[in-house]
């Protein structure tokens, strides 16, 4: 589950505070039920939903939930042949002919949409701009 910004879980804190349901919360932040519920526990046995203490700071949450995780990266099958395709496309050769000579010449066994989305990511297209007029 992705964390929320810490933003979002100190409002989240403050209507708890306010004595919203969960219901409500969900349904004006868009929060997950599951989520909110989570830092309802999370902010009840840290005595953060007490009345009579301030919000905790950005500060004091990162100090009870820890750093955000990054996502995983994932490693293209094509790491290993990244400059063969650099190569390719600079010759104008198309997706589907590097991934053939790839299959053939080297031995590649991933698929054509990963050879896609590999040199998309190295060539991105220019997105088109409209005619002013």
């Amino acid at each position: 589950m992705e964390r929320v910004h810490m933003n979002d879980v100190i409002e989240i804190l403050h209507r708890l505070r306010q004595g919203e349901s969960v219901q409500a919360i969900h349904r004006d932040t868009g929060h997950a039920r599951k989520t909110i519920r989570k830092y309802r526990e999370i902010a009840s046995l840290h005595g953060f939903l007490d009345a009579g203490r301030p919000l905790p700071g950005v500060e004091e949450l990162f100090g009870v939930l820890g750093t955000a995780k990054r996502p995983h990266q994932n490693n293209s099958t094509l790491e290993p042949y990244g400059s063969v395709v650099r190569d390719n496309l600079e010759c104008g050769m198309t997706m589907k002919l590097i991934w053939r000579k790839l299959r053939e010449d080297h031995g590649y066994t991933g698929s054509y949409s990963s050879v896609k989305r590999y040199c998309r990511h190295l060539q991105p297209s220019e997105p088109e701009t409209q005619g002013q007029g």
